[in-house]
């Protein structure tokens, strides 16, 4: 008797992250967690899970003629969020030792590192936004994406303050 008469052909199984990472909210606090991305020229992205520049030469897009010539080019999105009159700053600059500009690490309810690309997950009033980055090969450039959910009407801004 054969099994594979009763099963049929083997389906494709939709792909899934070969490697994942997941931490709470005060474990992805931990500036120790640090994730690099590489753009395969040279090029590449280095801060905390929780998206805080934590050495003097974490940036979020580094290249331009490495390895010789490197410039920081973007260091943080400088994020702010709009909710029904009330806003935060979901980015966290360290501007002293344990002192933070933003709101980014209060606000943090999550982090994740899948296949080596990392989420950061953040609620403020009701709203949850959670930012992916990573960089395409030889671009020298790094992309964002930002997923927010909400009930009602929010605005995020990137790069600048209010």
């Amino acid at each position: 008797m054969s099994s594979s008469s009763t099963s049929g052909p083997a389906r494709p199984v939709a792909p899934g992250p070969v490697s994942a990472y997941t931490y709470g909210p005060l474990a992805a606090r931990d500036p120790d967690l640090e994730v690099l991305l590489t753009d395969g020229l040279g090029g590449f992205a280095l801060g905390s899970v929780a998206g805080v520049p934590t050495r003097c030469y974490s940036g979020l897009v580094v290249s331009e003629q490495p390895p010789v010539r490197r410039r920081t080019l973007f260091v943080s999105p400088l994020e702010t969020l709009h909710v029904a009159g009330r806003e935060a700053k979901l980015h966290a600059l360290e501007i002293a030792p344990g002192v933070f500009e933003g709101r980014g690490l209060e606000l943090l309810t999550g982090a994740a590192v899948w296949d080596l690309l990392p989420e950061r997950e953040q609620l403020f009033a009701g709203v949850r936004v959670r930012r992916r980055v990573f960089m395409p090969p030889a671009s020298g450039a790094a992309v964002f994406l930002y997923d927010v959910q909400s009930r009602e009407p929010v605005t995020l801004r990137l790069g600048g303050c209010s």
